[in-house]
Order: structure tokens, then sequence, then C-alpha cells
């Protein structure tokens, strides 16, 4: 017999990636009994259960703060236990800066500022049904090693990078790009000990053209105090000639901040998709696969890597793409180009449409220059029809161009401080998020030092 244990709470956060630790952490800290749940056993999302270090990008071109609030405040704490170098310009160009930090100890970090709060967390706890009265969620079925479990929460906050509860929730979602519902392709990162800095550095002053530079790198090496680099196109291709790395078009990998290690990310797992269970197992074999023959191509092809060592595997694959909900708007490539000002906008992202081929090895970056920040409003959050449900993260109401961009770590936890303040407003004021006041939301993230 099923022991189902019903449990009441006025938050419940599913997910602990960027967006669902810092809901968690705004709607706790301001008064809301909040819980948090994670499918898997390692809290923090994509950057720690995949790798995905270094994070970008906090900065617009050329130098202007977009994200803070508990961004900056986990980015400042983690700079201040030696797990993050602080943001840097970014040597490729791509962002205005990176943050490098320690994939695998950023979680301790997370941990602590959970407990501080006093969110309610439970880890291997899958949410894996609802039930739905008068278009409100009004319990929410977890599946645990305690057995079943009952959460019956006032708002649900959907954090889990897929949009899953939405789904289960009956939202209208679309999947990849428009014209094929492709998605961006799948990525196993890797972490690369032992690595001659020096010699990389060399090789990118002796034959700049072989790599994707900033344009001030040249003259002023020493400003760009971490090694990031997008490139070896020569050698990449020298590869290619021998029958290897035929799934990329470069070498990609990022320095880990107080060592001589790199996470790589060049692996390319294409048509597969990361909401099927059996796709996702694929893809793990695949990046499996692929991260053997990338670094046999380091080793024997890349200058800086010849006594290099592969230290680590990130636990999880890197799922760039999947649902996008159908909310009360949708972000378009447009906006994000003409860098557009929205009335009730609840965060800022100034990361460039970084597309990676659903189709090929390359990386798209054509859609059109950043040269100012763009703003993300709130309606993006706001699954049509569910009075009580908020999306944040990866899968908002957003087109495949334009979620390439809001898809990275910073811009999630903006999103995620903003639904956690919207999950406070509405219980406070006894509301529909549909029926928020935008302009209470928007100060109160800046009374919280977010900006908007």
């Amino acid at each position: 017999m099923l022991n189902i244990n019903k449990i009441k709470c006025d938050c419940l956060v599913v997910g602990t990636g960027a967006s669902g630790y810092t809901a968690a952490l705004a709607a706790k800290r301001l008064g809301v009994d909040t819980l948090l749940i994670e499918k898997e056993s390692l809290i923090g999302g994509s950057l720690c259960q995949s790798f995905v270090s270094p994070v970008m990008t906090f900065h617009a071109f050329p130098n202007e703060q977009v994200i803070k609030g508990i961004a900056e405040e986990l980015i400042a704490a983690a700079v201040d236990l030696k797990l993050c170098s602080g943001h840097v310009l970014d040597m490729t160009g791509t962002a205005a800066t990176i943050t490098p930090l320690q994939p695998d100890l950023f979680p301790y970090l997370v941990l602590k500022k959970l407990a501080d709060a006093g969110v309610k967390l439970l880890i291997q706890s899958m949410a894996v049904d609802v039930k739905l009265k008068n278009n409100q969620i009004t319990e929410v079925l977890v599946q645990n090693k305690s057995g079943c479990q009952v959460i019956q929460p006032k708002i649900v906050i959907d954090a889990t990078g897929d949009a899953d509860l939405a789904a289960k929730a009956g939202v209208p979602f679309k999947i990849g790009r428009e014209q094929d519902q492709k998605t961006q392709p799948m990525s196993l990162l890797f972490k690369v000990g032992n690595v001659d800095f020096s010699k990389i550095r060399q090789e990118i002053s002796k034959n700049p053209a072989n790599f994707t530079l900033h344009p001030d790198y040249l003259a002023n090496p020493d400003n760009f105090t971490s090694l990031a680099v997008s490139g070896f196109f020569e050698e990449v291709r020298r590869a290619q000639n021998q029958g290897l790395l035929l799934f990329r078009d470069r070498m990609l990998f990022f320095e880990m901040p107080f060592s001589n290690q790199v996470i790589v990310n060049v692996t390319r797992i294409n048509d597969l998709l990361g909401i099927n269970a059996s796709d996702l197992t694929t893809a793990y074999q695949v990046g499996i696969n692929q991260i053997y023959e990338i670094f046999r191509v380091l080793k024997a092809f890349i200058p800086g890597f010849s006594s290099s060592e592969l230290i680590a595997v990130a636990p999880k694959v890197g799922v760039r793409e999947t649902r996008h909900i159908v909310g009360e708007y949708i972000l378009t490539k447009e906006d994000i180009v003409s860098g557009k000002k929205f009335e009730d906008r609840i965060a800022r992202g100034a990361f460039p449409m970084d597309i990676h081929s659903p189709d090929g090895s390359k990386l798209d970056l054509s859609h059109g220059a950043i040269n100012d920040y763009y703003t993300i409003p709130y309606r993006t959050l706001l699954p049509k029809g569910i009075r009580n449900l908020l999306v944040t993260g990866r899968p908002i109401s957003a087109t495949h161009e334009a979620n390439a961009s809001a898809r990275v770590s910073p811009t999630c936890m903006a999103l995620g401080q903003a639904a956690g303040t919207a999950a406070y407003l509405a219980i406070r004021y006894k509301t529909d998020v549909l029926d928020l006041n935008v302009k209470q939301l928007q100060q109160l993230l800046l009374k919280q030092k977010a900006l908007v």
C-alpha cells in the first residue's frame, strides 16, 4: 500500500539550477515558506552537474554590468572562497566578460546560502504529476526514497530547465526552432589538467588568425587574465584529414580559476532530444566516445596539451534547448537585437544569440550583434492559462533564436530572483501571478539590488 505524505508550503520551486536556487532564496528571504526540490543528488543545475563554466555574461559591451542581485552576491562569495576568479574580459570577444567558477565545488556554497536562508530542500525527489482545479495547480506529486509525497503549494515555480512541470500541467509549448523543431545540440563537458598555458598564449600571439579573438587582445594581452580559447582551426583541420574530430570545427576551452586546468566544450551531440530518456542515454554514450577522441587530438595536435591529463567528465550531459513555453509574451530575436526595454521588464541580458548549429559542427553568431543590453518582460514567465505557476530559466516564452541568448546562467539567475519575488507578492496580496502589480515587483527587485 502506498504511504502518501502530504506537505503544505507557500511556494514550491522545482529544480535547483541557476533559476531555481535564486528563486528559492528570493522567496524565502522575503518570508515565504519555501520548499525546493531537485531530482538529482547534486544541486546547482548545468553549472555544477554539466560543468558549464565559465558562466557568461554579467556585462554588456563595453563594460556595463547588467546582472546583479543574488547572482552577484553568489559570485562575490565564491571569489572569497577561492572558487571563482571574478568577472574577467572574454579573450574570444563573444561576450564582454566571463566568470570562471569551479563547477564541482560551487554546490557547497549554494547549499550554505539555502541553509542560511532557511529554505527547505529535498534532493533525489522528482515531481511526477500535478493536479489542477480551476486553472490552478493544487497538488504536485513527488516520488523519492520515502515513497510518494503530495506537495500542496500556493505558488509553483517551474525551474526544471525543460518546463517539465508546466508540460504536466498542460501548458502549451514549442520545441526547438520553428521550421523543424530541431534543438541546439547537447554537449558533454570535461576537465583536463596539467595544461601549459604559456605555450597556448605563445601560439595565439604567433598565429592570431587561427583563433577567434577579442579585438583588443593582441594590443593588450595582459588585460585578459583568464585563458579562453576558441580556435586552433588549422590543427582541427589536420586532425580531420586523419578522420578525427569530424563533428566539430574548433577547439573551445576555458581556464579554471587557481589551477592549471581547463574545461573543454567541444563535444557535439546532434539530433537527440533532452526530454527523451532514451536520447539522453544515447547522448551520454556518444559524448563519452567523443571525449576520448577529443582528448587524443588535444594531446597529439594542440600545443600545451602534450603532458595533459583527463581529470573528470561531467556527471550529466549538458542540454541547451528543449521546450519553450507559450506565455503571455514571446521574446524574439528582434527584441534582443534592438535592445528592447519593456515596460514590464524584470531582468536584463547581454549574451549574443549563440546558436550551436542543430545541423552541423559550427557556432552561429550571425543573428545580430548585441551592442546594448535587452530586457526580459515578466509576461515571458507566465504560461497561458495557469493562475499560480511561474516558469523561469531556459524554457521561458522565447523563440529558438532569443532562447540562444537568454538561456545562460547569469540571465537565468536574474529571472529566478524575479520569479521568487513575484511569488512573494502573489502570496502577500492573494492574487494570481497573471494579475500581479509589475511596478511593485520592479521596485522590490531594485530594493534587492537586482537590475531591471
